[in-house]
């Protein structure tokens, strides 16, 4: 059974969001009449005569939110085989949460002030839901859905814009390395700043090692 408890108010409001669209409801219902063989992207599209594309979409929005999974077929080019998670879902609500997370844009919003209000001083390695009530000077509820989501969008709220930083030191001062002791201009734990380092590494033009990030020299 797929469990969605009253304290995953972003996931619950995924999982009801992915089971309000027809086309999403059809691959649903697809994929229970396959529920133990599964079905490919591809196969999918064929039989609910839709665009490759438009099907990958709405499978990613299924999976986000749980209620599909997938492995990898064997033999030939590999291709993503979705399954159904589970025929039953139960979710619990915390309604006093989930109306302060309806608001998305409000909700990105929120998430972007409070890191950059840490970022002007100090962002910590753990962010608790007190911290972001005291530095938003909001309720708990809110403070709650807040911290949801800064640690469901931390990639792309932390780690790239640290990241970005990182870049700019290293052209600013014309640089082919740069350690993490360096960096203290960056008001971010170095917990956040070591994985900025690895987040640049996976592009493949720097390596990172003993805290030290380097230029990978091209011969």
């Amino acid at each position: 059974m797929v469990s969605i408890s009253k304290r995953d108010t972003l996931k619950a409001m995924a999982a009801l969001y992915s089971l309000t669209n027809e086309t999403r409801l059809k691959i649903i219902e697809l994929l229970l009449q396959r529920y133990r063989v599964g079905m490919t992207p591809s196969a999918i599209a064929k039989v609910l005569d839709l665009s490759l594309p438009t099907v990958t979409k709405h499978l990613e929005i299924l999976e986000e939110a749980g209620l599909v999974n997938y492995v990898y077929t064997r033999g030939g080019t590999p291709s993503k085989l979705y399954k159904i998670t589970d025929l039953y879902l139960t979710i619990q609500i915390d309604l006093s949460k989930f109306v302060k997370a309806f608001n998305r844009s409000e909700l990105e919003r929120m998430a972007a002030n409070y890191v950059q209000k840490k970022m002007e001083t100090n962002l910590p390695r753990n962010i608790t839901i007190n911290d972001i009530k005291s530095a938003l000077k909001t309720d708990q509820d809110t403070a709650y859905v807040v911290y949801e989501y800064v640690n469901e969008k931390k990639i792309d709220l932390i780690v790239k814009p640290i990241a970005s930083m990182i870049l700019d030191v290293l052209e600013r001062e014309d640089k082919k390395s740069v350690s993490i002791q360096e960096l203290k201009e960056i008001n971010a734990d170095e917990y956040w700043i070591e994985i900025a380092c690895r987040h640049i590494q996976n592009k493949g033009i720097y390596t990172y090692r003993n805290k030290e990030l380097v230029r990978v020299e091209i011969e």
